[in-house]
C-alpha cells in the first residue's frame, strides 16, 4: 500500500492527526522499499523511530495498533512505568522483545493455520472418524454404513453429540504421536491388566471433558462437538512443528516487528530534578537501559537470540510537565521523527461519534439491536454530547476522546438498563394491533440536557475564584469580571449558571465581607444591588469604585494624544460643533469597549458588540452635530470667540479625562 493509501485507511477508524498518520505510513512504505533493496545494503537501512507527542486520548495508541494490524506484524504495547532498572526487582525492558516474540508466534500460528484450513479440517474430520468407526464397533453410534455413511452423517451434524474417545498427546519431536490418533482400550484397557475407569459423576454432572485416570495418556472421553477444537490443536501442532513455528516468528519479530512505548515521559526527569516515577527505583535508568534495544542489540529469550536492528519502535507521551529535549540526548537521536499530535476539539469530538467505521453511536445501536431496540440519535443531540465533552474536558480533568465514552454510557444508560422491559410491552401492544417492528427510542437535546445535568453540576466552580486570582484585595469589577467569565462559559447550561452565583456568593460573605459591602450586579444591568452587610461602603471607597485601576501608561498616552488633538482642534477651529461632536462620540466609542469588557454577554444594540459600538457612535456623533449647530445660532452672540474656543478646548478636555480613568 503506498503512504497516501495508508493514510486513507486510518481515516476510517481514526479522525484528524494527519501529520502522525503520514509519519506512520511513510514507516511503513519503508519497510516494504527495504525488503526490494539488494540484499548488499539491506542490513544498513534502519528503521527512524518516532516519538508522538501529544495529550492523552488523542489516538497515539491507536494509530500504532492499526497500522500493526494493517501490516499483519508482530505488535506489542507496554508502558514505560512499568519497567525498572536492571538489578532491581521488577520487570526489566528485555521483556518487552521476550513479549514481542510470543506475539508473533502466535500470529504465525494463526496465519499458517489459515493459509492450510482445508488440509487441517481434512485431517480433524478423519481422526473423528477413526474415533466413531471404534464407537460403531462397539455399538454406540447405532448401526453403522461404512466410513462414507459416518462422513455423510459427520458432515450433516448428526453425530455432534456422540461422545468419541480422543488422544490429545502432542507429538513428539515432530512426530505423529500414536498411530491413529485413538487409543484401542480393548477387555484391559490397553495396558495389561489395568481396567478402565471413568469418572461417572462428572459425566452425569453434566461436565463434557469426563477424563480416564491415565492421565499421564493425555485421553479424553467426550462429544464430538466439543472435541473437534482440541483435535484440531493437537492436528496444527503436528502439521506446523515448535521450530518452524519459532523460526518464521523470529524472521518476522526481527524484520517487522513493532513496539509502542507508551507513557515515555513519566520516566523524564523534569529541569528542577523532579523525578516522575510509578513504582520505578530509577527512571534516568531504564531510559539507558531503553538505549541499546532501540539502537539495535540482541536479546536472549527461551525461543533463540532476537535482533532488535530493524525493529520500529513507536514512543509516546503527553508531556505536559516535562519536555521531549528532557530526555537523555542518545535517547533523543534514537527517536528521529517527531510529531505533535493536536489536541481533540469539539468538531473532532463530533467526527470521531460519526464518521468511523465502527464508530460508538453504531456500536450502541448494534448492542441495543439485540434486544430489539431501534435506537436513534437525533443531530441536535450528538452536537450536546460533544459539547458536555469538551467543556468537562475543559475545566476537569483532560482525557480526551475518552470523555465520550463516559458521556455517552450515561446518555443511554436509562434506555440500556430499561430495553428488555420497552421491547416486551412493545410487542404486547405490536400483538394486539397486529404489526409487527422493532421498539424505536429516539435521544434528542432534551433527553442529553436531563442526563447530562448532574455531570457538570458536580463540579468544584469555587476553584475558579482562586484560579482567577480573587483574594481579600480583589476589587468590585474584579469581582464581577469573575462572574462574568464564569457566565459566558456556562451560558448554555442553567444549574450551572445557578451554581456559580451560589459559589462566589459563598466565598463573598465567608472570604471579602469584611472588605467589599457591594454584592454583585445583577447580569444584563449596570445596577448595584443585593448588598452584603448592614454597614454601606464609605464615599471614598464609593469614588475609589469609580476609578479604573487597570489603566495602563500606554493607554494613558494614546487616549490623552487623541483627546488633547480634538481639544486644539475645536480651541482653533471657527466651528466648535463637529470637534466637541467627535470627543463626544469617540468617548462613547471607549465606554463601549469598556462596557463590552466588563460585561461580555450583552445585551448589544444591533446583537452585536461590534455593530453596536458603531451604530451607537455613529448616532451620538449625528445627534451631537445636530445639538451643537442648533445650540450655536442663539448662543454666538452671547458669547464671545474666545471664550468659545478657550471653552470648547476645556469641555474636549475634561470628556478625556472621564473616558480615561473612569470605569
Amino acid at each position: 500500500m503506498t503512504p497516501k493509501a495508508v493514510v486513507e485507511l486510518l481515516d476510517r477508524y481514526i479522525i484528524g492527526q494527519d501529520d502522525a498518520k503520514r509519519a506512520v505510513a511513510v514507516a511503513y512504505r519503508n519497510r516494504w522499499r527495504r525488503k526490494r533493496v539488494p540484499v548488499s545494503i539491506r542490513d544498513d537501512i534502519v528503521p527512524k523511530n518516532i516519538l508522538l507527542i501529544g495529550p492523552t486520548g488523542c489516538g497515539k495508541t491507536e494509530i500504532a495498533r492499526r497500522l500493526a494490524k494493517l501490516a499483519n506484524s508482530p505488535f506489542v504495547k507496554v508502558e514505560a512505568t512499568k519497567f525498572t532498572e536492571v538489578g532491581y526487582h521488577g520487570r526489566d525492558v528485555d521483556t518487552i522483545i521476550r513479549d514481542l516474540l510470543e506475539a508473533a508466534i502466535s500470529l504465525v500460528r494463526n496465519k499458517l493455520r489459515k493459509q492450510n484450513e482445508q488440509a487441517l479440517k481434512a485431517a480433524v474430520e478423519e481422526r473423528i472418524l477413526r474415533a466413531l468407526l471404534q464407537q460403531e464397533s462397539l455399538g454406540a453410534a447405532g448401526p453403522g454404513g461404512g466410513l462414507e455413511a459416518l462422513r455423510e452423517r459427520l458432515r450433516n451434524g448428526e453425530l455432534e453429540n456422540v461422545f468419541i474417545e480422543v488422544d490429545l498427546t502432542p507429538p513428539a519431536n515432530g512426530g505423529s504421536g500414536r498411530g491413529g490418533g485413538v487409543l484401542d482400550l480393548g477387555p484391559g484397557g490397553g495396558v495389561p491388566g489395568g481396567p478402565v475407569v471413568i469418572n461417572l459423576e462428572r459425566l452425569m454432572s453434566g461436565k463434557r471433558d469426563v477424563r480416564t485416570l491415565r492421565d499421564e495418556l493425555q485421553l479424553l472421553v467426550t462429544e464430538v462437538r466439543e472435541a473437534r477444537p482440541l483435535i484440531e490443536d493437537v492436528e496444527a501442532e503436528r502439521m506446523f512443528p515448535p521450530e518452524q513455528l519459532v523460526k518464521e516468528a523470529i524472521a518476522a519479530t526481527e524484520q517487522d516487528g513493532i513496539v509502542f512505548i507508551d507513557e515515555i515521559d513519566k520516566i523524564v526527569s523534569g529541569g528542577r530534578g523532579e523525578r516522575w516515577r510509578s513504582g520505578d527505583p530509577s527512571s534516568e535508568g531504564v531510559q539507558r537501559d531503553l538505549l541499546p534495544i532501540i539502537e539495535g542489540s540482541v536479546v536472549s529469550t527461551k525461543h533463540g537470540n532476537i535482533n532488535t536492528d530493524h525493529i520500529l519502535f513507536i514512543c509516546a507521551g503527553a508531556f505536559h510537565s516535562v519536555k521531549p529535549s528532557d530526555l537523555m540526548a542518545e535517547l533523543q537521536g534514537r527517536l528521529p521523527i517527531r510529531v505533535e499530535l493536536k489536541p481533540l476539539t469539539r468538531h473532532d469530538f463530533y467526527r470521531i461519534l460519526t464518521e468511523p467505521e465502527y464508530n460508538l453511536i453504531k456500536q450502541q445501536q448494534v448492542l441495543l439491536a439485540a434486544e430489539g431496540v431501534d435506537l436513534e440519535f437525533t443531530p441536535e443531540a450528538l452536537t450536546e454530547m460533544t459539547r458536555v465533552a469538551e467543556e468537562v474536558n475543559r475545566t476537569l480533568d483532560n482525557i480526551g476522546a475518552r470523555r465520550l465514552h463516559a458521556v455517552l454510557e450515561r446518555v443511554v444508560e436509562e434506555v440500556s438498563f430499561s430495553a428488555p422491559e420497552l421491547v416486551a410491552a412493545a410487542r404486547r401492544e405490536q400483538q394486539q394491533q397486529q404489526e409487527q417492528g422493532s421498539q424505536q427510542y429516539v435521544i434528542d437535546k432534551v433527553h442529553v440536557d436531563r442526563t447530562l445535568s448532574a455531570l457538570l453540576q458536580k463540579q468544584d466552580l469555587s476553584r475558579y475564584i482562586l484560579l482567577l486570582g480573587l483574594g481579600r484585595d480583589a476589587g468590585f469589577e474584579e469581582i464581577q469580571d469573575a462572574r462574568n467569565y464564569l457566565y459566558e462559559l456556562y451560558k448554555w447550561h442553567e444549574p450551572s449558571r445557578e451554581a456559580v452565583e451560589l459559589a462566589f456568593d459563598t466565598v463573598i460573605q465567608e472570604k471579602l465581607k469584611s472588605r467589599h459591602k457591594y454584592g454583585f450586579r445583577p447580569i444584563r444591568t449596570g445596577r448595584r444591588g443585593d448588598i452584603i452587610g448592614e454597614v454601606k461602603a464609605s464615599w471614598d471607597k464609593k469614588i475609589y469604585d469609580l476609578i479604573d485601576p487597570t489603566i495602563t501608561t500606554r493607554t494613558l498616552i494614546n487616549e490623552a494624544s487623541v483627546f488633547a488633538a480634538l481639544a486644539l482642534w475645536a480651541m482653533f477651529s471657527t466651528d466648535q460643533s463637529f470637534p466637541l461632536a467627535a470627543a463626544f462620540a469617540y468617548s462613547v466609542y471607549k465606554y463601549q469597549q469598556k462596557r463590552v469588557k466588563r460585561d461580555p454577554e450583552g445585551p448589544f444594540f444591533g446583537g452585536n458588540p461590534i455593530v453596536g459600538a458603531i451604530l451607537t457612535t455613529v448616532i451620538v456623533l449625528a445627534a451631537a452635530c445636530g445639538l451643537l449647530a442648533a445650540l450655536t445660532t442663539p448662543l454666538a452672540p452671547l458669547l464671545g470667540p474666545q471664550l468659545r474656543q478657550v471653552g470648547s478646548f476645556l469641555v474636549v478636555m475634561v470628556v478625556g479625562v472621564a473616558n480615561v480613568y473612569l470605569k
